[in-house]
């Protein structure tokens, strides 16, 4: 008996993500009479996918061109559904990825769901950015959601002229959502365009967007009847008067605009500098003489997301450097360095 008992107790006790399904949706190739149960019976739609009784632990893998959407649809806490594209040659067709490219106004759409994480990082082999959001007046639409993620995503040429509802991620009535390592690129509104936008239905500070590379929007991140954290982002060329708007807490993020004129006039914590950030070329990352080097602060959301950084403080910034911000001054260690050269002194930056 008792040895009955113990074996219904370790069913029991098996975690949901024991029994997870993953599905498979071809957007070119698929059909939606397929059980979209591997790469060569794939769906088509997420018509069939919105259909299914989805659960904590299940993946939807999708490549092709298309438009993602599920309403009323909830994973757990530690155990999220999961979206993420894969490589695909099906039918003669190579898809290297997905691209939401629609014919209406989101390329992605979540309604009154909860545990959705939403990864760029492909199945396949792991490349970054394969999820690709373009064309549409809003990239990601939320409507009454809470702890989804969306990282590694790649956004672009987003919204219109003459549109004021445009942004790369949107979200109405949610909370505690991520945004976590996206690159967002070109953004454009009659008013504003912002990267992140966010009318809570909490006035916690509650979603995050953090992490991200964020290039000629009208704004970065704006809030509206409710707060939400704009931390640690790179942000270039920002078209419009003002970075961070409504109520957005702002911690560590790198801006400056107009190519070299660097901003200098959002309030908050330890957010701006107002000199060359110094990146090295292209890729946004700091040289070891950047002023942005270790002139963060170490912030909730830093410990929150697992983040360590180097030297004396985080980096400005979603690219922690290996470099320390030391200068050596005729012997005299000082922890943080000013943007050009100290007249009359051997100046000596040291790294990590």
């Amino acid at each position: 008996m008792k040895k009955v008992i113990l074996i219904i107790a370790l069913i029991l006790g098996l975690s949901a993500s024991s029994f997870a399904t993953e599905y498979y949706v071809n957007f070119g190739k698929g059909s939606d009479k397929n059980n979209g149960l591997s790469e060569t019976k794939p769906f088509k739609s997420f018509d069939k996918v919105d259909s299914l009784n989805l659960q904590g632990g299940d993946i939807i893998n999708v490549c092709g061109t298309g438009n993602i959407y599920l309403l009323n649809k909830s994973g757990s806490s530690g155990n999220p559904i999961i979206i993420r594209p894969y490589k695909s040659t099906y039918s003669n067709t190579t898809y290297d990825g997905c691209t939401l490219n629609p014919t209406d106004t989101f390329g992605l759409m979540l309604g009154a769901c909860s545990y959705i994480t939403v990864d760029g990082a492909r199945k396949n082999d792991g490349a970054v950015g394969y999820i690709e959001l373009c064309q549409s007046q809003i990239g990601v639409f939320l409507d009454n959601c809470h702890h989804c993620v969306f990282k590694n995503l790649y956004a672009h040429n987003l919204g219109s002229s003459s549109s004021t509802d445009c942004a790369a991620f949107w979200e109405s009535g949610s909370h505690h959502n991520t945004y976590i390592r996206n690159f967002v690129r070109t953004v454009t509104g009659s008013s504003y365009g912002p990267a992140f936008f966010s009318r809570a239905s909490t006035t916690a500070q509650s979603s995050v967007f953090a992490y991200n590379t964020v290039i000629d929007v009208q704004n970065v991140a704006r809030a509206e009847s409710g707060a939400a954290v704009a931390s640690n982002n790179v942000c270039y060329n920002i078209l419009g008067t003002v970075a961070f708007a409504g109520e957005i807490h702002t911690d560590n993020n790198l801006v400056y605009r107009y190519n070299s004129v660097y901003a200098n006039s959002v309030t908050g914590r330890q957010d701006i500098t107002d000199r060359n950030p110094r990146f090295d070329g292209s890729t946004y990352n700091l040289t070891a003489d950047s002023p942005a080097v270790d002139s963060g602060n170490n912030t909730a959301i830093l410990t929150s997301n697992g983040f360590t950084y180097n030297g004396y403080g985080p980096d400005l910034g979603c690219y922690e450097s290996s470099h320390r911000a030391e200068c050596v001054i005729s012997g005299t260690v000082t922890s943080h360095y000013d943007d050009g050269i100290i007249s009359g002194a051997t100046v000596t930056v040291g790294t990590a």
